[in-house]
Order: C-alpha cells, then sequence, then structure tokens
C-alpha cells in the first residue's frame, strides 16, 4: 500500500509569527453558508486585503460543508485578533503538513 503524500504548508519548521502560515480552522457546524463571512467580516475589519493577504482551502475530502477549512493568514498576530472576534470557529491550529 502507497504511504500518503505529505504536503508541506509551512515554509519551515520554524516559522516566525510575523510570517505568513497555514492554520486549520474549526468551525461550529451550524450556519454553514455564514461562517466563511463570519471569517472574512473580521479580517477586513482589521484591514486585511481578502484577495491579496488571505486564502482559503478546503480540507482532503474537498466537502464544502465540512467545518474544516484551511485558511493562509498574514501572521499569528492576525489570528490572535481574529480569535477574539469570530463568532463560528472554535480552534485554529497552525498546519505544518497536509497528508493527500
Amino acid at each position: 500500500m502507497p504511504m500518503p503524500r505529505a504536503e508541506v504548508l509551512a515554509d519551515d519548521h520554524q516559522a516566525s509569527s510575523q510570517r505568513p502560515g497555514w492554520y486549520l480552522c474549526y468551525f461550529l457546524h451550524r450556519l454553514l453558508d455564514f461562517r466563511i463571512p463570519d471569517v472574512e467580516s473580521v479580517l477586513e475589519m482589521l484591514g486585511l486585503s481578502l484577495d491579496q493577504q488571505v486564502k482559503w482551502r478546503l480540507p482532503c475530502g474537498g466537502e464544502h460543508y465540512s467545518p474544516f477549512w484551511y485558511i493562509r493568514l498574514p501572521s499569528e498576530e492576525v489570528v490572535r485578533q481574529l480569535a477574539d472576534r469570530a463568532m463560528l470557529t472554535r480552534v485554529r491550529v497552525m498546519a505544518w503538513r497536509r497528508i493527500t
């Protein structure tokens, strides 16, 4: 049986808190159509450009209504500020690798 492929999501294992990183965002499994707009409205309020500084990626399996989504943010400070304001996220964890 072939081994799953590991995709590196972080630039290195000593990523600075000021460098962009991928985070696994675990959402409440309610208000499904409002989860991403909730996060994006907070990020816009923080002054981030959604087109240039924020990227979304579905987790393995590609299920749109999955409670798990990857989000690329410019720094850990943005993650902390997002955690203080977003209502529908439970956990945000920095992702080092993704197995496909």
